[in-house]
């Protein structure tokens, strides 16, 4: 090919791969559509978020992180989307974008989006960076002041409880008209000093307010008659349920450490190992030590096994002369020791030591245990 025709190729790849990048975007924001969540904090139910990891060699974090941005490109950012589906951008400045527009509203984030993105990706992306901040910042400025605006439409005075049968008045003002008024009141209360007054600034500042607003009592022709039924819980500084009987939310010692005794031998965990014992070794058996990091099996899990917890840390091979017969153990981190209980893989041997794991649609993932001696000689 000549020069012309490589750049003209290069320029077509880069389209494709942008077209390919908004095509896997829509594919994860609707795959996270068919198998949702089933436990809060998470964007996948958690089998689908491992056969994710799996298969593009990410751990199950990152795929949290893809499918929230895929989700708020396809629901949030379709202008985003567009761009990057036709090659105007691409999946660097599509997620750009996405981080730098999330403290905004759905209203204001389109018109970030429509503003940047009628100028193109810009020269590189840091010019594309800065031109996205910028606007999020003229936005939030925007939206302070409609803010600001809603406020003021919305004034109110109120009145919160404290302690000690005292209770706070509130008032929203604009910040000019409460600054002006408390000048007033400043002004006022070092006026109403006397020679001899042993109140405090405080005390003359709440005496100028009262007598403003209530005047003479006796001759108020507004009533202010205050309700004088208080509960004692508010004198005495108290809740509603300051007097309900605690939770007990620790176990006394002793029961902790029988709780400890009893989970120690249970046969289910299998005594304690010390570090650096060697499990089970033989002709037939390979060496595995406690100091060597056994990982878990489960597929796009890289989590560390402790051998005193769940499943044994231990590979047995057939053993014709002793006629053991022992079926290779497998070997989970105690987040999918127990996770597996309620999941819809399954798991098959198809080979000593090695583990097919079938997810919910078939998919099938390969185990090898790995080795940390050579075997015997």
């Amino acid at each position: 090919m000549t020069a012309s025709q490589c750049m003209t190729m290069i320029i077509a790849a880069i389209r494709l791969k942008s077209l390919c990048d908004a095509q896997i975007t829509k594919a994860l924001a609707r795959y996270a559509e068919l198998r949702p969540p089933d436990k809060a904090g998470m964007e996948l139910a958690d089998d689908a978020r491992k056969q994710v990891a799996v298969e593009l060699a990410i751990s199950p974090r990152v795929v949290d992180t893809k499918v929230r941005k895929s989700r708020k490109l396809v629901t949030r950012l379709p202008g985003t989307l567009s761009a990057l589906a036709d090659g105007d951008i691409d999946l660097r400045r599509a997620v750009a974008m996405v981080d730098l527009t999330g403290g905004l509203s759905d209203e204001d984030a389109i018109r970030v989006e429509q503003d940047v993105l009628a100028a193109g990706g810009r020269v590189n992306y840091r010019r594309f960076r800065d031109a996205v901040r910028q606007r999020v910042i003229e936005a939030e400025a925007e939206a302070a002041e409609r803010r600001r605006l809603e406020a003021l439409r919305n004034p109110d005075v109120s009145i919160e409880p404290t302690v000690e049968g005292m209770s706070r008045l509130t008032a929203d003002l604009a910040e000019e008209d409460a600054i002006a008024a408390r000048k007033r009141i400043d002004h006022l209360a070092e006026i109403a000093r006397t020679p001899g007054d042993g109140r405090t600034d405080g005390q003359r500042r709440v005496a100028v307010l009262t007598d403003l607003m209530l005047g003479h009592r006796g001759t108020d022709p507004i009533g202010t008659a205050i309700d004088g039924s208080v509960s004692l819980t508010a004198h005495a500084g108290l809740n509603e349920t300051s007097g309900e009987p605690a939770i007990p939310t620790a176990v006394a010692a002793g029961q902790n450490g029988e709780v400890a005794a009893e989970a120690r031998l249970s046969p289910e965990c299998g005594p304690p190992v010390s570090a650096g014992q060697v499990l089970d070794i033989s002709r037939h058996r390979y060496a595995v030590s406690v100091d060597s990091p056994v990982r878990c099996e489960v597929p796009g899990c890289r989590a560390d096994v402790v051998a005193s917890w769940g499943d044994a840390a231990v590979r047995r091979t057939d053993d014709a002369e002793s006629g053991v017969g022992a079926t290779p153990v497998r070997t989970t981190c105690a987040h999918h020791s127990v996770g597996r209980q309620g999941s819809s893989w399954t798991v098959t041997e198809s080979a000593p030591g090695v583990f097919t794991f079938v997810s919910e649609d078939g998919r099938r993932f390969a185990a090898v245990p790995e080795r940390y001696l050579d075997p015997p000689a």
